[in-house]
């Protein structure tokens, strides 16, 4: 979601080229990550969870270098996406669904 206000945003205020910078940084986090994350719940072993992390950031890093290759795209806006999304990521990893349930059950 913050992805895709964060590009609507950057649509209105600066234009195609920088919202669409924004947006390929926000999905070169959020893919991986959520194949990540479908993955570790297929499986409790951690020698697969250590190989779905490593498989994790490999292609994090290519789609990375796929976006930066494959046109023009402005630095700035597609790092602060890779950050929008990473900043997403760790705040939905610190964020605990169940400190909330059992503050409100009791």
């Amino acid at each position: 979601m913050i992805g895709l206000v964060g590009t609507m945003v950057f649509v209105v205020l600066f234009g195609g080229v920088g919202a669409l910078s924004f947006g390929a940084g926000v999905v070169c986090v959020v893919i991986p990550s959520a194949y990540f994350a479908w993955t570790s719940q297929q499986t409790m072993e951690p020698g697969r969870i250590v190989g779905q992390g490593v498989l994790k950031v490999l292609s994090t890093g290519v789609l990375i270098a796929l976006v930066l290759a494959s046109g023009p795209v402005e630095p700035v806006w597609f790092f602060l996406g890779l950050l929008a999304g990473q900043s997403s990521y760790w705040w939905a990893l610190l964020e605990k669904p169940d400190d909330k349930e059992s503050q409100s059950s009791n």
